[in-house]
Parts: C-alpha cells; structure tokens; sequence
C-alpha cells in the first residue's frame, strides 16, 4: 500500500447505502418546492434530527422518499449522491432504494429506474454504481412478489441484487422465501438487513431461506459463537456502519458489538454509510471511526481489498476494481 494513503485518501467501495437516506437537506428543500410537497417538509426533516427509536427514524425516512416523484429527481439525486462520495476517493457503490414507498406515490419502477440509471449514465462524477431495489419487509408477500415482477420485467444489467430491509422484526426471512427464490432464479444476487433489530437467528434465516451471500448490519452476530462461526466458514460479508451501530444503541436496541469487534473476530466487514445525510456519517468518518477504534490504515486497506469478494459484481469487474483499490 503506498505510504501517502490516509483515511481521507485511502480508495473506497460502498455496497449499503440508501438512496432517499443520501439527500442533503439542501436538495429536500428543493424538492419540497419543485413538486408542491412542502407539508412533507417537517417529517422528512426529522429523519435528520434525533429520533426516539427506529419506527420514528423510518417514518422521516418514507417522508424523505415521498419527495422523489419523478424520473428527473431520482437522477438528481444519484448524481448529487455520486459526486459526494467521488470527493472521498471512493471508486464503486452500490446503491440500496425503495420501490414501494414509490410506488404508494404512482410512481412506477420503470420510471424509478429510468431516473436512476439516468442519473448515473450522464453523472461525471468518475464513481462506477450499480443498484439493489430492496423490499420493504413491513410489506405483505403478494407486494413483494408484485416489485419482483417489476424487477424481472425491467431486467437491466446496472441492477446486480435485490435487498430486504426495513425494520426485521416486523418480517421474518420465512415470509418472503418464494420471491428471494424468483429473485435468485432470474441470476440477482440477495441481501438483507439482519442481527440489526433482532438476534442472530435473523442472520442465519436470510443466509439459509433467502440465499442471502451478504448481511447488512448484522451486529447481533457476536452474540452466538456458533453463528458466528457458520458465517466465517460461509465467508459473508457484513456491511456496517459504526455510526448506525451507535444509534441503535441510543435507540434502546441491544447491539451485541461494533464493527471493529466484527473485524477482530474474523468477519469479512465492508465499512458502510447506510443512511449518510440523515445520521450525519460519510464513508471517510466511517474508517475514522473504525482507524479511533483501532484499526490502522493498513488495516482498512486490507478490509476494502477483502470487500471485493462481497460486492455483486462479476469476477471479471472483481478483479478490475480489486485493482483500482490498489492504486
């Protein structure tokens, strides 16, 4: 690794960020104004405020998303989105959004996606991205099955996985087996949030009944040294984030670790922003953290070079970016 990397300057790949979580509160205002919807304004902007638990941080969060209504402001704010994290020498994301919320506003996928795929065809920003719709588990199954149709229907090659996400507790894994297998059948790789608000179990449902290769959060995984050991052998990748961590803690949430406690124990670990505008984290204070917590920059290196072998790329665009984390 060359000897002039720092935190700041160390290459960087992102693979758990929420689109409607990104804006800044500069491009909430403005979309308020453009598409009439300034009394979304004070609910969208709690989701940057403190919030008391994850049921009130999720309801800024849809607030937040119902200001996207059309194929122009998805493009905005993936570009907006990409040039942040260009700033902080990151060099690939993936980017998590939320159909349904969407689709609750008659927006169709189709019209999320062009916007979407828009804003990175003509953003200058430098940063390679590819996509993961996720499927909000507060759903029923039929909903689910209805945004894998669309899924499916729109088959483009930018869109590498699907997500399960939303608060776990509220939509165990069992419940959403059929569409995961569809998802998996198509050739998408799966995710899901787990070990965030629940135990470890939720971990190992979405590896063994999902096909999940990846976990997002995951925390609640050192809780059972068994668990723990089941995912070293399957080598999961956890994408995680230090500041979310310390919210759930704040939240009242039994958080069994940090990231850097996921690290020292083995687990392949992709530092992540999750939600960057509205808990106030970037991906650069995220290695800061992990670098407080102990880790050196040679560490983090290592860890974003491992990552790799957890994004939902090809092995072909595996090794092309493996290389670019090298310079």
């Amino acid at each position: 690794m060359s000897s002039t990397f720092t935190v700041a300057t160390l290459p960087k790949i992102e693979l758990h960020c929420h689109l409607e979580a990104a804006l800044p509160i500069s491009l909430v205002y403005l979309l308020a104004q453009r598409n009439s919807l300034n009394h979304l304004l004070a609910p969208a902007l709690g989701a940057y405020q403190s919030v008391a638990d994850i049921d009130d941080y999720l309801k800024g969060y849809d607030a937040t998303a119902h200001l996207l209504r059309t194929a122009g402001d998805f493009a905005e704010a993936v570009d907006t989105y990409l040039h942040s994290v260009a700033q902080q020498a990151v060099r690939y994301v993936e980017i998590f959004w939320s159909p349904m919320v969407h689709l609750d506003d008659a927006v169709p996928y189709r019209t999320q996606l062009a916007g979407i795929i828009d804003g990175i065809e003509h953003s200058t920003s430098g940063v390679n991205c590819r996509l993961i719709p996720a499927i909000d588990r507060s759903r029923s199954p039929a909903e689910a099955a209805q945004v894998v149709d669309y899924i499916i229907e729109c088959n483009n090659d930018l869109v590498v996985g699907v997500g399960l996400d939303y608060d776990e507790t509220l939509g165990p894994a069992d419940a959403f087996i059929e569409p995961f297998a569809r998802i998996r059948r198509a050739g998408l790789r799966a995710t899901s949030h787990a070990g965030e608000t629940a135990g470890s179990d939720s971990i190992l449902d979405s590896i063994d009944l999902l096909g999940c290769s990846r976990i997002d959060h995951g925390y609640a995984i050192l809780s059972n040294d068994d668990d723990l050991q089941r995912c070293l052998d399957a080598g999961v990748t956890f994408t995680v984030s230090t500041r979310a961590a310390e919210l759930l803690k704040t939240w009242g949430l039994e958080v069994a670790g940090a990231p850097a406690d996921m690290w020292r124990r083995g687990l392949r670990i992709s530092p992540a922003t999750d939600a960057p505008a509205h808990f106030g984290t970037t991906l650069t204070s995220e290695h800061s953290m992990l670098e407080a917590a102990g880790l050196t920059v040679a560490d983090l290196h290592d860890i974003q070079l491992a990552s790799v072998a957890g994004t939902f790329l090809d092995e072909t665009d595996r090794r092309t970016l493996t290389a670019e984390l090298r310079t």
